[in-house]
């Protein structure tokens, strides 16, 4: 509902590329590293479902795409990307160990940094500079991959920041993090990154949004779509809605097989 959403999540990528970019540069506490070591915690979440375990969740979505097609957009509720889903899905699931070695295996996009910034965790103010922010709830805080940054603050965010400014926004990551004292990153490896720490983390999480959205929200096959005030009134089906809606949205413009063809 925000009429405006692109400052706010200016402020937040500025906030989160120099918190880690002071890291890289050796700016926070002498003994960060020991304390706060790189480890599981900091890449995608992994995959337990066995093959036949995932086909049943990807049942679920499909099953969701044609009983609530509207509160869907109709791009992601054709055959045709359903198809992709599965394909695509079990492609991941099968060369998980080699994405999450892709993840991890650049120290350039690891460090310390917040994994949860969505904008309801920041607080606002502005200053001659413009508007800026600061970071709260701080827990699971340590070094985490680039991609978990960026998909732990933008996730949740409007449509249109995915939709029309991401491009802009990984942008402005790279160009904080460098005058912050970070390595210098080519934009388009952060949003390859940002990609396959999506394709594995959701196929891990996400995936299964479509049940829970059912479970807070039983009667969700009759109601009129996203502005429905009866999914506005039940905050953790309509969080999953639009994270979701966000994420296949970017599955199916990013090609997430293809991205993981392009590593094996």
């Amino acid at each position: 509902t925000m009429a405006d959403p692109l400052p706010y999540y200016s402020a937040q990528i500025t906030a989160l590329a120099r918190l880690a970019g002071a890291h890289k540069a050796g700016r926070l506490a002498p003994d960060l590293d020991a304390r706060f070591p790189f480890g599981s915690q900091g890449a995608a979440d992994p995959i337990r479902y066995s093959e036949g375990e995932l086909r049943a969740e990807l049942e679920h979505c499909f099953v969701f795409a044609r009983d609530c097609a509207q509160m869907l957009p109709e791009a992601v509720t054709t055959s045709e990307f359903l198809a992709q889903m599965q394909r695509d899905a079990l492609l991941i699931r099968e060369h998980e160990v080699t994405i999450q070695r892709v993840l991890t295996g650049n120290l350039d996009m690891i460090a310390l940094c917040h994994w949860n910034a969505h904008i309801d965790n920041l607080f606002f103010w502005r200053d001659a500079s413009g508007l800026q922010c600061g970071l709260i709830d701080w827990g699971r805080v340590g070094q985490i991959t680039l991609g978990s940054v960026l998909w732990g603050g933008l996730s949740a965010a409007h449509h249109d920041i995915w939709d029309l400014h991401l491009t802009a926004l990984l942008d402005l990551f790279v160009h904080e993090y460098h005058e912050a004292g970070g390595p210098l990153i080519a934009a388009e490896d952060l949003e390859r990154h940002l990609t396959l720490h999506m394709a594995a983390m959701g196929v891990a999480r996400v995936l299964a949004f479509p049940e829970i959205i059912r479970f807070r929200l039983p009667e969700i096959a009759e109601l009129s779509g996203r502005n429905d005030v009866r999914l506005m009134a039940v905050d953790p089906a309509r969080n999953c809605l639009h994270v979701y809606v966000n994420f296949l949205q970017y599955w199916r413009r990013r090609d997430f097989g293809e991205h993981i063809r392009r590593i094996l």
